[in-house]
């Protein structure tokens, strides 16, 4: 039965010279892989153009529970972006935070209120005049609270180290290696307190700002074993430094 929903693009391979495998999160029914057929016509190229990473697309589609490869009737923007295609860093940091979800959520697993975040904070990204440094840093953050591992704000005079295993501020240093430094710890205590739209006022060096993103990364792989390596870190680390 043909249903209607809207998706974020996550990624896409080529298949062979006819298709492509797009990952999709989708509104409705979570994370999705569509095999793509494409054609030599102008048209049908324009459509793929628009499987860009964090694309926001309007979708009809036959959903089938069991299928390894969902097939897309249409496909369209739903929101034509105003900045993110035209710009080099917002487009290399779409790549790094599409990679990131990719790789961090579970096929199949439905959960609008964190699309509803997503596409909420994708619309920010596009629309903001100001700079974007901190803003994969701060939507990271906030994301930890949909994929339900939040860390608590136990920050304190007495307990200024964040142990990565107790997902909270400590007094002293733990006898494992997983946690953050008081200077990097200070840092996740003000992600507490900083909205995305103003991710801009955060005043905070390259070095640390790179080694945080690292460190929720880790945070990430300690508590669900994933998203693993990000390629894309690397490119980030470029266009910041």
């Amino acid at each position: 039965m043909l249903q209607k929903t809207e998706g974020i693009v996550l990624n896409r391979i080529k298949y062979n010279d006819k298709s492509i495998i797009c990952t999709i999160l989708t509104k409705d029914f979570g994370k999705l892989t569509f095999m793509i057929y494409i054609s030599n016509s102008k048209a049908s190229k324009t459509k793929v153009s628009l499987l860009q990473p964090l694309y926001i697309l309007n979708i009809e589609l036959n959903y089938k529970e069991s299928s390894n490869f969902q097939k897309m009737k249409e496909f369209s923007l739903k929101i034509p972006f105003k900045s993110i295609p035209f710009s080099h860093i917002k487009k290399t940091t779409s790549l790094f935070l599409s990679e990131f979800i990719n790789k961090t959520l579970k096929e199949d697993d439905k959960d609008i209120e964190l699309y509803l975040f997503l596409s909420n904070t994708i619309n920010v990204l596009d629309e903001t005049a100001e700079s974007i440094a901190n803003f994969h840093v701060v939507m990271l953050f906030k994301m930890l609270i949909y994929l339900g591992i939040h860390p608590e704000n136990t920050y304190s005079e007495s307990k200024k180290i964040f142990d990565f295993h107790a997902g909270k501020f400590i007094v002293g240093r733990p006898l494992h290696t997983d946690f953050a430094d008081e200077i990097q710890s200070e840092f996740f205590y003000k992600l507490f307190n900083i909205e995305i739209e103003d991710s801009h006022k955060l005043v905070v060096g390259k070095s640390l700002r790179s080694n945080t993103i690292e460190l929720l990364i880790d945070y990430c792989n300690i508590h669900l074993d994933k998203p693993g390596k990000i390629k894309s870190l690397d490119i980030l680390r470029q266009i910041y430094s």
